[in-house]
């Protein structure tokens, strides 16, 4: 595609989030807006490839509220912590998770680059973002306003397993515990890799 601008990355997904962004008082606001996407999308092309991650989360005795969690991700000299969960009446686990998912850009450069793929074949609709995403990744992630909030909280942790196997990979809880879960992320490997 030869109108695409090699000097933004992920350019259908910068030309959304500017057609939807939200009101400014003044020009300059918005510019200030704009550049600050800019610069997280280059942060996240220019993101550490990675073939396998964890998240650990852990889960703290309940008070008033019950059990909190918070989460961190691992990935080789890498390791990020997310927020700790507060109150009550959602489901702390997929929130802690997708805290931490939504930090760490090595994540979001494989979702991105699927993301843009879609929107540059027009598998996925503009006019109807969060259907065709749906679509496509499954329910509890979309991108409509904000680089920074890719997956979603409280919609239950099953849905992981959906959202990775659309970009080619595995999502599995692998430990548990009184005050622990323990998931890997995978890329999948085919039966053709295996013979590599």
């Amino acid at each position: 595609m030869q109108d695409i601008d090699e000097r933004i990355p992920y350019q259908r997904i910068f030309e959304f989030l500017s057609e939807h962004a939200s009101a400014f008082p003044t020009e300059r606001k918005r510019q200030n807006y704009l550049a600050s996407i800019l610069d997280r999308l280059k942060s996240i092309r220019t993101a550490p490839d990675s073939a396998r991650f964890v998240v650990s989360v852990e889960w703290t005795r309940g008070g008033v509220y019950g059990s909190q969690a918070i989460a961190m991700f691992t990935t080789d000299n890498i390791v990020r912590t997310g927020e700790k969960t507060g109150g009550y009446g959602y489901d702390k686990e997929s929130t802690a998770i997708a805290d931490v998912l939504n930090k760490s850009p090595e994540v979001l450069k494989l979702f991105f680059g699927r993301l843009e793929a879609g929107l540059q074949a027009g598998e996925i609709d503009l006019e109807d973002m969060r259907e065709s995403m749906k679509l496509v990744f499954g329910y509890g992630v979309g991108l409509f306003n904000s680089t920074d909030h890719f997956f979603d909280g409280g919609v239950g942790t099953n849905c992981y397993r959906r959202n990775f196997e659309a970009i080619g990979w595995t999502a599995e809880k692998i430990a548990t515990g009184n005050l622990f879960d323990v998931w890997e992320f995978r890329k999948a490997t085919g039966k053709g890799d295996q013979d590599k």
